[in-house]
């Protein structure tokens, strides 16, 4: 299992948390917009995501996957990709269940397919 606690190296430019590599799919609720994005990879503390245009700095968004509604702000932004660091830091909890989707991939796609059909169903927007 990934280490996904606890403070690495610590020198000045290096990440505190290690990363867990997801590649979902996601929506950024931005001041203006909402914007379809791909997590490409998260720790407690923040995410990479890429999006299909760039995305300004310095906004305050809405990352908003699986179970979660994650406020952050966009730290940079190069490309198509940006950094988001969130408000309040993951709990452990959340972490598993991360590391739970990464490992369970194709049952947590057919939860997720499950879940937006009841949703239609149920005449509520799945985003």
């Amino acid at each position: 299992m990934a280490r996904l606690f606890g403070n690495a190296i610590g020198k000045q430019g290096q990440r505190s948390y290690t990363r867990l590599r997801l590649g979902i799919p996601a929506m950024l609720v931005l001041p203006h917009e909402h914007r379809q994005c791909v997590i490409d990879d998260v720790s407690v503390s923040g995410a990479r995501v890429r999006s299909d245009g760039p995305i300004r700095c310095d906004l305050s968004a809405e990352l908003r996957f699986d179970r979660h509604r994650l406020f952050c702000t966009v730290t940079w932004s190069r490309g198509n990709q940006a950094g988001l660091s969130f408000a309040d830091y993951l709990e452990q909890g959340d972490m598993q269940r991360l590391l739970w989707i990464v490992d369970n991939r194709e049952q947590w796609e057919q939860q997720r397919q499950s879940l937006g059909a009841r949703s239609w169903a149920a005449g509520k927007q799945r985003e």
